[in-house]
This record gives structure tokens, sequence and C-alpha cells, in this order.
């Protein structure tokens, strides 16, 4: 499956539905999905599956979300790995937009998740072979 097709499946899907099914698709093909749950997560399925606190910078590699190696946020192994690693910016929506949306330069689509009939969010679909990963050693 292709990046458009992930997000149409999930385009308009309401914000307690299961995304399983698309979400195993998704692995298979190689893409990701992106999207904010709660008020303070930001969720992966597909070729990654995982989730970390938001709103703010996610920093990817090619195994995933980068995790911290260092406990000191001014690091300078750590420092530059993120100015290195590819980035997507959670942002948490104001008071009449989307709770959540996504701003990043990977290559991707959007799709809206609704709760009782309103956007709650706007998700991203992308293709893990489009990160720019090579550089990035953890």
């Amino acid at each position: 499956m292709t990046t458009t097709e992930i997000a149409r499946a999930l385009d308009g899907i309401e914000y307690d539905a299961s995304m399983k099914d698309v979400a195993a698709l998704a692995k298979e093909s190689g893409i990701v999905i992106c999207y904010g749950a709660s008020d303070d997560l930001v969720e992966f399925e597909g070729a990654i599956h995982d989730e970390t606190g938001g709103p703010g910078d996610v920093h990817l590699t090619d195994s995933g979300l980068l995790q911290r190696r260092c406990d000191d946020d001014s690091c300078p192994h750590e420092l530059e790995i993120r100015k290195r690693s590819p980035r997507i910016c959670a942002v948490r929506g104001a008071k009449d937009g989307p709770c959540w949306t996504f701003q990043t330069t990977i290559p991707h689509e959007k799709f809206k998740i609704l709760e009782d009939g309103e956007v709650f969010g706007v998700g991203i679909v992308f293709r893990l072979a489009d990160i720019p990963l090579g550089r990035v050693v953890p």
C-alpha cells in the first residue's frame, strides 16, 4: 500500500476506533502512522510501534524513536545526534482548531481523526524509507 491509500483508509476515523487492521497493512508496507492521543501522547503505528509524550519534537532513527542516552540536556553528543536526526514536531492545537497537528519535512500524507463528528486531530502517514536516516548514529 501507499501512504495515500493508508491516509485515505484512516481519514475520518473516530478517535476511539481501532486502526489495528490498517496499522498491520502499514507495517507490511514500511509505512508509519503518527497521531495525537489524549492530551499528551504522540502515537506511532505501523512500521514504528511506539508512543511518547507531547507536544514537542520527536526525533527518529531507522529503528524507531530516538532514545535519549544521556540525562544531561546539554550533553554535546546528545545535542549533535538530535540536531542531525529527522524530526516531527507535535503541535498541541489552539482552542478553535484540532487538538493535534504535526509538522515535518518528511514527505507525508495527512488524515483527520474525529471525535463526536468534530476534528480531534490531524495525523500524518509517511514511509520509513523516506526518512534520511543514514547519517544518524545513536
